[in-house]
């Protein structure tokens, strides 16, 4: 497979090596964005007296020979003008926002963005929350984590859906009756006796069998059982940030030491009131 970059590249000039034989000055600009995607942004007088269906079937036909099509991957956006239109038009392509699936399928960039002062330092946190269940939040979260991992990251994922918890059932635990305990059993012990420091965060979090490169981690919500739910309805987020210690900030501090990247499924209710998770956040809608 031929990388994006190259691509760009060959595009350009073959676009310009066919068009030029009708228009010596046309103009071809193909650009890539970081996540390996390409805009493409033509003039020439061939596209007078053509409508935009005509432009692109005659685009089509040139890229034909590089096995791409303006309306598939790699291409985000593109703009087929005249010289007249460039002109009245200024050179604005609209941006694309990938799907998570477009993300991962996506080559990693050759020269990746560099972020603000703390780029680099981690770890990274990301949060996936929805309005509403069903939209896929676990399994776009074990997807972007199994992802990571194949590149060799080491990677935790904490399941903070405590109402609807999913990641436990798309990583189930291995061995039958052994007891996990997870987010849920770590917060409410140690707001109950916060000076225990109990349980210790390697209790919670277990390592998933896979055969990567990386390695990758799960805590989960809890021993789902009546216990859980006696627990879950204790819990009252508000009254977590009152005291003199927050589980919350000890949970997020002991997995800070450990992981770079940390990945946070988490319910609404706290989403809106745990800002320490929104970072870097992922809202999930249904179609």
């Amino acid at each position: 497979m031929i990388g994006t970059s190259s691509l760009s590249r060959q595009t350009e000039e073959l676009l310009i090596q066919e068009l030029s034989k009708k228009d010596s000055e046309v103009k071809v600009q193909v650009k890539r964005n970081s996540f390996g995607w390409l805009r493409l942004y033509v003039i020439t007088t061939i596209f007078e007296a053509w409508d935009s269906t005509e432009r692109k079937q005659l685009i089509n036909k040139i890229i034909a020979a590089l096995h791409i099509n303006l309306d598939d991957f790699p291409f985000a956006n593109y703009q087929l003008l005249t010289p007249r239109e460039a002109t009245e038009k200024p050179q604005t392509l609209p941006v694309h926002m990938p799907l998570w699936s477009e993300i991962l399928l996506a080559p990693d960039p050759e020269n990746p963005a560099i972020g603000g002062k703390d780029y680099g330092k981690g770890p990274f946190i990301v949060t996936f929350y929805a309005f509403k269940g069903g939209v896929g939040q676990s399994t776009s979260l074990a997807l972007v984590a199994n992802s990571l991992v194949t590149r060799g990251h080491r990677v935790v994922m904490i399941d903070f859906d405590l109402e609807a918890p999913g990641l436990s059932c798309v990583h189930p635990v291995d061995e039958a009756g052994v007891r996990t305990l997870g987010v849920l059993d770590y917060i409410y012990q140690r707001y109950l006796t916060p000076d225990q420091n109990e349980p210790k965060i390697d209790a919670c979090i277990r390592q998933i069998n896979i055969s990567t490169r990386g390695e990758l981690y799960l805590m989960p919500a809890g021993k789902y059982d009546e216990n859980y739910i006696h627990r879950l309805a204790d819990l009252n987020v508000r009254t977590l940030y009152q005291g003199e210690v927050n589980p919350i900030h000890q949970l997020l501090e002991d997995v800070k030491k450990a992981w770079i990247l940390i990945l946070f499924s988490l319910m609404l209710k706290l989403a809106l009131q745990i800002q320490e998770l929104l970072h870097f956040s992922i809202r999930l809608i249904s179609g």
